[in-house]
């Protein structure tokens, strides 16, 4: 069962949210998930979740799995609104995020993520 902030580790409200609508999820068959950035993906969470958070390895799991989804599933930001400040904004009659907390780089998650910068 996934239970908020119990042990045996914690997860947040909005990773344990999207975990638990992933249980009802059907991805669009005609969605292309690349596996090779998946895998990157995966990669540099991991290597990010050691660096920061070392000190709960039970926890990584449930992070990666969130970001996951959020990236290849429901095509929504990797991070809660109140976390980088992200909005929703329309541009040519479709709804788009922009977040100005992202970073460019070939080193950044935010490559994964569907929000813009605040310049574009």
């Amino acid at each position: 069962m996934l239970r908020r902030g119990e042990d045996p580790f914690f997860v947040s409200d909005f990773n344990r949210n999207t975990l638990l609508r992933l249980r009802e999820a059907i991805p669009d068959p005609d969605t292309g998930i690349s596996e090779a950035e998946v895998s990157e993906m995966n990669e540099m969470l991991r290597a990010f979740l050691v660096k920061y958070m070392s000190e709960d390895p039970d926890a990584h799991l449930p992070v990666i799995l969130s970001c996951l989804a959020l990236a290849f599933i429901f095509s929504e930001p990797l991070h809660a609104e109140y976390q980088t400040g992200w909005t929703r904004q329309l541009l040519n009659g479709k709804e788009v995020y922009c977040c100005p907390a992202r970073e460019e780089g070939a080193d950044s998650l935010c490559k994964f993520c569907i929000c813009r910068g605040k310049t574009e």
